[in-house]
């Protein structure tokens, strides 16, 4: 298991649309970045939103619990 700290949230799937759409903006800004710091951030914040779209997914589909671990 994991060790935290963790964040637990707690969205509909429009609340959820819009949390993508932030990471999405805020990625493309990211991997723009010549900052050598930000680059490898950038990756992270993808994985992020990769989970996060895979889990409306399975809200979509009817799945009654779908949380991000």
């Amino acid at each position: 298991m994991e060790e935290g700290p963790f964040i637990v949230l707690t969205l509909d799937l429009e609340q959820a649309a819009i949390l993508n759409a932030a990471i999405a903006h805020y990625w493309i800004h990211m991997r723009q970045s010549t900052s050598s710091e930000l680059r490898p951030i950038a990756s992270q914040v993808a994985d992020v939103q990769r989970l996060l779209v895979e889990k409306v997914h399975e809200l979509r589909k009817g799945e009654p619990h779908a949380s991000i671990k």
